[in-house]
């Protein structure tokens, strides 16, 4: 099953699939079967994109070349490429993915942090601009009555104030 549109992967996914492929590396099971099961389990973009490398590892594709291709379909960044080369290369995969692994969960949590940094300011915000509604409310309320009372008249212009 190759997916048919290449949706870009969520941050959280890309740490799902880092992990699978650093537990299946670490145990010596073949990746295509691997990512295959990773497939038929998950639903979504990260199953798309496992069930392709999965076909791509069966048809004798190595590892760099099936997330190039997905990189090019726009499916997995291309830093994402990029740092499985180079663990390939360096022969140090599981290593290369754990720390990729890392930097994705921090900027996750970081995300998390800054959305909820801003949630008081802008209940503050909110709860300031109602309280000037309600003031603007009242004060009108209020220049309507002594309008009333003094008899002025409104919306037209009175000779009083020259």
């Amino acid at each position: 099953m190759t997916p048919s549109s290449g949706q870009p992967v969520s941050l959280d996914d890309l740490v799902t699939l880092n992990d699978e492929i650093i537990a299946l590396a670490e145990a010596g099971v073949p990746l295509e079967f691997g990512l295959s099961q990773l497939g038929s389990d998950l639903s979504g973009s990260l199953a798309m994109i496992s069930s392709s490398l999965a076909a791509h590892l069966i048809r004798g594709e190595n590892l760099a070349d099936a997330i190039a291709a997905e990189r090019d379909r726009g499916s997995l960044p291309e830093i994402y490429s990029a740092v499985v080369q180079a663990g390939l290369k360096a022969g140090r995969l599981p290593a290369a993915l754990e720390a990729l692994t890392e930097y994705a969960t921090t900027l996750s949590e970081l995300r998390q942090q800054i959305v909820q940094a801003l949630i008081y300011p802008l209940l503050v915000i909110a709860f300031a601009f109602a309280l000037f509604v309600v003031l603007v409310l009242q004060v009108s309320a209020y220049f309507q009555t002594t309008f009333g009372v003094l008899q002025v008249p409104l919306g037209s212009r009175s000779n009083c104030w020259r």
